[in-house]
């Protein structure tokens, strides 16, 4: 079965130059914009998860967006034009609901309370206390769900979408604090409600989540996604976000005898730690990893619809989404990683997985919380081991084995690296690299592509050797210990980054 690649669209931009200019054909503008890379490069895309939150009446009135207001009043329906304009290419349109999203008083200059969501100063049984200053939706709440249910009803009736994808990472908490497992049933009686209400509307709407990465994250965030497939309350998944290693194989194991689709996602902007910028190499291994443990397709967030200097062509802005669609990292480069991934004869990088990075958050979805790295070598002569992903067959190809160490002592610190108990005995070491995403000694930033630089990088050590691919397992364990180090006083020595790469064509 051809493997779907599917857009989760944050195409909020453009605001500027359409309320400026109330002219202009705004919606043609945008259309052309938004499908440029599918009318002009060609790209087959299968379907847009549509998270353009500025085109659609919001629950509380007091969050409508102005750009909304401004279609409204040009009597313009933004969002039908764009489902319209995929449905006239052949593409599926899925409304894409942040559950929980911050209210847009945040970009509005208020003092006290003026402004705020209305629905929450009236129903504070509905909201948990947490790090957004108006509160996240609680879902323990029987009202607010069926709040919730009524206003994704009234969407699902208005405009004619192929499905519905529930995002649980926007944003986190939305069940109380440290009882999230405990009141898991009134997520699943949510999904299991949303289903019975959708398909009264067309059986043939599809039912879709974005959860976590794995069983352990629906775990700590309160996702019983076990229940759910047995209730046959969803048609799709989309898992993960910003994490290399996703457990697709748990989630093919879960819903063997349910047809439920699968699809993994990269998130460009708050890409996984670290890992901005990468080159198509990455994107090949990630995507290959995800096929072979089974994935249905793959979904791409935050990528531009179009270049810069051809938006800036059309005449619409980027507004708030500033250097997160620089080209040369656009969706073309993840695109055709996704046509290369299973040409055996391209280049790979594989990389070890990042803790940390994604900032709005209470609990573990989009943390990486169980990641890795970075990791402390032991003072004590002894071995830390690194898990990376490597699913294939490399016999007969070229692999090299990169690591990246902080705190590292030219003259005095010496290393032993072994490749799945192998230890590897030329290993070159250059103590003077510079990668300008490790911020060490300061503190790690959040991940976000236009933050994702220190101006006061530091010196890392690289160790590298090239070896014979036949090493490399599924899941191949890198090792490293510090040896004949002279003062074992010294500041703990980090592992900041490994890569497996597997030579080939570019």
């Amino acid at each position: 079965m051809e493997k779907k690649f599917i857009l989760q669209a944050d195409y909020n931009f453009g605001w500027n130059y359409i309320l400026a200019n109330p002219d202009v054909n705004a919606a043609e503008k945008l259309e052309k914009c938004y499908f440029y890379n599918i009318d002009k490069l060609g790209m087959k895309v299968d379907a847009i998860l549509w998270e353009s939150h500025c085109f659609l009446p919001q629950e509380c009135e007091s969050n409508n967006t102005d750009i909304y207001q401004c279609f409204k009043g040009r009597g313009i329906d933004m969002m039908q034009v764009l489902i319209d304009a995929c449905h006239k290419r052949g593409i599926e349109s899925i409304f894409h609901h942040r559950i929980s999203e911050v209210d847009s008083s945040h970009v509005k200059k208020l003092k006290g309370k003026d402004g705020w969501n209305k629905t929450k100063l009236s129903h504070p049984d509905w909201i948990i206390k947490t790090w957004w200053r108006e509160g996240h939706w609680n879902f323990a709440s029987e009202g607010l769900r069926q709040f919730k249910l009524d206003y994704i009803t009234s969407i699902m009736r208005k405009y004619n979408f192929d499905g519905i994808c529930i995002d649980f990472s926007r944003h986190l908490p939305c069940l109380p604090v440290g009882r999230q497992w405990e009141e898991r049933h009134c997520l699943t009686q949510f999904m299991c409600d949303l289903k019975n209400r959708i398909k009264r509307i067309s059986p043939a709407i599809k039912i879709g989540a974005k959860v976590p990465e794995n069983n352990r994250v629906c775990h700590d965030d309160g996702f019983d996604v076990e229940s759910w497939i047995q209730k046959d309350a969803v048609d799709f998944l989309v898992l993960g976000s910003r994490s290399v290693t996703v457990e697709v194989d748990w989630y093919k194991q879960i819903t063997m005898g349910h047809d439920v689709m699968l699809y993994p996602c990269w998130d460009v902007h708050h890409s996984s730690d670290a890992l901005h910028f990468m080159p198509k190499e990455f994107y090949r291994g990630l995507i290959l990893n995800w096929f072979y443990k089974g994935a249905d397709g793959i979904v791409g967030f935050n990528f531009a619809p179009a270049p810069v200097n051809e938006m800036k062509k059309i005449g619409v802005d980027q507004a708030s989404s500033g250097d997160a669609y620089e080209e040369g990292q656009d969706f073309k480069e993840y695109y055709e990683s996704y046509i290369e991934s299973q040409d055996a004869n391209k280049k790979r990088k594989y990389v070890a997985e990042r803790r940390g990075g994604y900032p709005y958050i209470t609990g573990s979805f989009t943390t990486n919380c169980y990641a890795p790295l970075p990791a402390e070598i032991p003072n004590d002569g002894g071995f830390v081991d690194i898990p990376v992903e490597t699913i294939g067959d490399f016999g007969g190809r070229k692999a090299t084995v990169k690591l990246l160490i902080s705190n590292a002592k030219e003259g005095i610190d010496h290393f032993a690296v072994l490749v799945n108990g192998a230890e590897r005995k030329n290993i070159s070491e250059n103590f003077h690299f510079i990668d300008r995403q490790i911020f060490w000694p300061e503190p790690q930033k959040p991940s976000g592509r236009t933050y994702c630089m220190t101006d006061n990088p530091s010196e890392l050590l690289v160790l590298s050797e090239c070896f014979d691919g036949c090493l490399l397992s599924d899941k191949t364990i890198v090792s490293v210990a510090v040896i004949d180090r002279t003062d074992y006083i010294l500041d703990n020595i980090t592992v900041e980054r490994v890569e497996l790469i597997i030579d080939g064509e570019t």
